[in-house]
């Protein structure tokens, strides 16, 4: 099973056969293969995203997730949009969102389904889930903080957010919308 996780400390775990690296293009590659040996720690794998943001890594063998890349990638687009990139005064988008958006998503990876994501008016970014008739709106503000909305059309339910909430809460919201389900 491919393992993924993001946090403040950033240890992969690895043998000593192996490992991960950003390529040329900017994708997470693996030299080697991995085995169930006695992990060792690695050095983590720089995104190439201006949040710095790094991820750690244990692989059985098996490629990086595709998903995940195809996310990294499209955060990645974001950093080139310019003022006004949506012809309404959108603010350019602000790397600082970056580290809690890839939090919430390897999050989401371990209960659920990867998000949509989409660049957001004030610079940072909303991640979208849909299942069933329910929806989850997270946005990542530049802060890192979120404002949360959750949609259950089968319950009549439309919860938010009062005020913006940390990344600890956020994933809250997450683990219910998909308990509810």
């Amino acid at each position: 099973m491919t393992n993924l996780a993001m946090d403040d400390r950033y240890f992969p775990l690895a043998t000593a056969k192996g490992g991960a690296y950003l390529d040329p293009s900017k994708n997470v590659r693996q030299f080697n293969q991995t085995t169930h040996q006695k992990a060792v720690e690695y050095p983590p794998v720089d995104l190439g995203l201006k949040s710095e943001a790094k991820i750690s890594w244990t692989s059985d063998g098996r490629d990086f997730p595709t998903e995940v890349q195809q996310l990294v990638n499209k955060i990645r687009g974001f950093e080139n949009l310019q003022p006004n990139w949506d012809s309404y005064g959108a603010m350019p988008h602000d790397f600082r969102s970056q580290k809690t958006s890839l939090e919430l998503i390897f999050y989401a990876n371990r209960r659920c389904s990867f998000p949509s994501i989409v660049p957001l008016q004030n610079g940072g970014i909303g991640l979208r889930w849909a299942s069933e008739g329910r929806e989850l709106e997270v946005d990542v503000r530049p802060d890192g903080l979120c404002d949360i909305l959750f949609v259950d059309d089968a319950q009549a339910i439309e919860n938010e957010t009062e005020e913006p909430v940390d990344v600890i809460e956020s994933k809250k919201w997450l683990d219910e919308f998909w308990r509810a389900g």
